[in-house]
This record gives structure tokens, sequence and C-alpha cells, in this order.
């Protein structure tokens, strides 16, 4: 799986990289640091069921997008106050926050 990623940073997002993973991150947290989060998210380890419990704790406004290698995790807090849309074509994701940017990745690979 290739991910694709067009965000607006200029408008909140925070990134971070590393070899193995990509974090990005949008909007305010009232119960953990943004690196918290960022440490939290890769000791979970995408395990699905860890994971979901631990976004039910969390408490603001947001959107995480967080690549490690072939597997990804988008989300959002319960009324999704940062949007972020994700188009899957064949071997390919394309992740934006809004539509402008998603259409200009997709029409670039057709």
């Amino acid at each position: 799986m290739k991910f694709f990623l067009k965000l607006n940073i200029k408008n909140g997002w925070i990134e971070k990289k590393n070899k193995e993973s990509l974090f990005c991150f949008k909007g305010y947290l009232n119960n953990l640091s943004i690196n918290d989060l960022y440490s939290k998210l890769f000791l979970l380890n995408f395990n699905t069921n860890d994971i979901s419990k631990f976004f039910r704790k969390l408490d603001g406004h947001f959107s995480i997008i967080f690549i490690q290698k072939d597997k990804l995790l988008l989300g959002n807090d319960r009324v999704s106050s940062n949007p972020v849309i994700l188009v899957k074509e064949k071997n390919n994701v394309y992740i934006a926050d809004n539509y402008l940017n998603l259409l200009s990745m997709v029409k670039k690979k057709i």
C-alpha cells in the first residue's frame, strides 16, 4: 500500500516524521500532550482493540493521521471538527484535508 498525503500545513497541521512513521495532528487535546499522543500511538502498534479504547478517552477537537510502513490510522473527534478525506484506488491511498487537495492528487495519477 502506498500513501499520498496533501495537507494545508499552514492551517494548523503538526507533522512528525522519522524513518518508520509519519504522524500528523490538527486541533487540540485537553487530556494529553501531542508528544504523549505520538508516543502512545507508536506503542499501541495498530492494535485495533487498544486503539479504539484509547480514542474514546481522548478529549478535544482533533484529527490524527498516523502512517507506519503499510499501515494507516486515521482518527477524528466525535464531530469531525477537522475533516480528513480518504480515497483508495488500487494499491494507492490518497489523504487530504479538503477536496481541492484530494482532487489535485488524484488528477495527477489518472
